[in-house]
């Protein structure tokens, strides 16, 4: 009896170390999209008032989700647990599509609001509870449209608009659209991948001049529910798993703080590289801030030359630079505030004026395709059948043809350029946006990485220089808001140039020299059409840039996408200057124990 009840605890203790959270059944399904659409039909029959003008549009999103969130630091960890919840998104628009509440702006959209919600459900499968959560959020939204409907009225009658902005309509309209995917199951081993993140976070136990670090994995499995007024209904499982890897110092020299950071992003925990490759991975950011701690702060004179950007600087260039501008935007002819711009977020300006004209070599093709089907891209976190807004993907997209930009990313906010949506509203972090899916760059003229190297020295030299400007990475890491930065004003001024955190002087001989304190100004549109691009490529998942999200911190959203491009490429010429003194934290008084 003895051995039976052990044997009975050594399985209670084996199965609890796996998360196994089965999907939704068919029962659950069904009592949420029967609450969801008996409250839909209803608020489309009743939801009317004297005084107040009627929804034309009303669309819910349920978002069921299961998650694991595991943190640790040096070696032990600091958080790990399973979260399950249940969010509904609600958007309502009053009057019509030419003109309603939304694509205006004033103190109180600051931190968001507008004519969508979301609030939390009920996670029991009870119709009543859940049917009442929609009524209530309905009722409210329907007065707060009113609300800012009449707002934006009285601010478009004291404004004197151009024929073209006054006609220009505030919502597209959608096909009908019906996709039914089934749920995933969502099963990590928590034990195992507590293991894994304990392991990498040990790494930095060694080094003595690393303060702080933290290993981070984040995998979430959800199951979204869409339905709208317009006939579309759509169901669809979204899982994404994140694991990020940061750390900081600071400089011996005068105390600048420095940190490095790298993200791996999958659609599942499996499908990350194996523990000995991610342990060699964390060990080089840890010799590389190390390193930085102690190398010398960039003295020479203002640098105007080529600059290579390889490995993870190719991705944040490419995101930040090129592909986070594809993205559309409303310009606000209203009058309100842009925090997306007042942050920094002029190095994200839409290439939107820019349609028609060339913006990068002419060899260079640019096409999304975020709705592959087939085995091959099974793995691609950027695949997506339908997007937030119940619009199905373009095929094809080509957002550049030779070097001319032909479209952008679109939601179902029209702008003057562009008046459809193409099935790109992603989830953010600063709410949806328009943003890549399955994104390739092709270069017809691609060089050699070996060939790129040689006329990067060919045009330093001709430059005047004898060495030239490698950046491995743009990422100043997750804690550098923190150690840093101490204000939104530090924030602001950050987004004045680029930030490398790794640049190294290298030299036809072969030799690197890290450096630290140089900061190079934003590619112009002249540059971008002077990019060189290396024959060798990857196809990787990563977080792209996305347009601008919702509130305040809109500006930096993410969305996890796949990027089919070259690994490194080739600035032609880009200014280049030792970062401007600043009164930097005191180093520790006494060493980490």
């Amino acid at each position: 009896m003895r051995k039976l009840l052990l044997l009975l605890s050594i399985l209670a203790v084996s199965c609890a170390s796996i998360v196994n959270a089965q999907p939704l059944n068919d029962k659950s399904i069904k009592t949420i999209e029967r609450a969801m659409t008996d409250e839909l039909n209803r608020s489309k029959e009743k939801l009317h008032l004297n005084g107040l003008i009627d929804p034309f549009f009303i669309s819910y999103t349920v978002n069921d989700q299961q998650g694991l969130n595991i943190n640790a630091s040096f070696g032990s960890l600091t958080r790990s647990n399973t979260t399950n919840n249940r969010t509904l998104n609600l958007r309502l628009l009053i009057n019509n599509y030419q003109f309603n509440d939304e694509n205006f702006s004033d103190a109180s959209s600051m931190f968001g609001g507008g004519s969508s919600v979301d609030m939390n459900l009920p996670l029991d499968d009870d119709y009543d509870v859940i049917r009442r959560s929609f009524w209530l959020a309905t009722d409210n939204l329907f007065k707060d449209a009113n609300e800012t409907f009449t707002k934006k009225k009285a601010a478009l009658e004291r404004k004197q608009l151009s024929e073209e902005d006054r006609n220009l309509p505030d919502f597209s309209q959608a096909t009908k659209v019906e996709v039914l995917e089934p749920p995933v199951p969502f099963s990590p081993n928590k034990s195992q991948l507590e293991a894994l993140v304990r392991s990498l976070s040990g790494v930095f136990v060694k080094y003595k001049l690393i303060q702080n670090c933290s290993v981070a994995l984040t995998y979430n499995n959800t199951y979204r529910f869409f339905i709208s007024n317009e006939g579309t209904h759509t169901r669809s499982p979204l899982r994404e798993c994140n694991l990020t890897v940061q750390a900081s110092a600071q400089a011996q020299e005068d105390g600048e703080p420095l940190s490095l950071a790298f993200t791996i992003s999958e659609l599942t925990p499996d499908l990350f590289p194996t523990q000995e490759v991610l342990m060699k991975r964390t060990e080089e950011l840890a010799q590389n801030l190390t390193t930085l701690s102690t190398a010398p702060k960039y003295n020479d004179k203002e640098y105007s030359g080529p600059v290579l950007f390889e490995g993870q600087a190719c991705n944040d260039f490419l995101s930040e630079q090129l592909i986070g501008r594809f993205a559309s935007k409303r310009e606000d002819v209203l009058g309100g505030g842009d925090v997306f711009f007042m942050a920094g977020g002029g190095k994200g300006i839409s290439f939107q004026k820019k349609l028609g004209t060339r913006i990068l070599p002419a060899s260079v093709n640019v096409t999304d395709n975020s709705n592959l089907a087939g085995e091959k891209n099974s793995s691609y976190l950027g695949r997506y059948s339908v997007d937030e807004e119940g619009v199905v993907p373009s095929p094809n997209l080509q957002l550049v043809q030779d070097g001319i930009l032909k479209t952008l990313y679109m939601t179902r906010t029209p702008t003057k350029e562009i008046r459809e949506s193409n099935g790109h509203a992603r989830p953010g972090s600063g709410g949806m946006a328009p943003g890549a899916g399955i994104l390739e760059i092709s270069d017809t003229k691609a060089k050699k990485y070996n060939d790129l190297k040689k006329e990067l020295f060919k045009i330093a030299k001709e430059d005047g220089y004898d060495f030239a400007i490698v950046v491995r990475s743009l990422q100043s890491g997750l804690l550098s808001f923190s150690d840093g930065m101490s204000s939104l004003g530090d924030l602001m001024n950050g987004g004045k140039a680029l930030q490398p955190s790794l640049v190294y002087k290298i030299f036809p001989n072969g030799k690197e020299v890290l450096i630290r304190g140089l900061e190079i100004n934003f590619p112009t549109t002249r540059d971008l059409k002077e990019l060189q691009f290396s024959k060798e490529r990857s196809t990787r998942n990563i977080q792209l840039a996305a347009g601008a999200g919702i509130g305040l911190f809109g500006f930096s959203s993410k969305v996890g996408a796949t990027l089919i491009a070259p690994d490194a490429l080739l600035v032609p010429e880009l200014e280049a200057r030792m970062k401007q003194s600043a009164a930097y934290p005191i180093k520790p008084i006494v060493d980490k124990p």
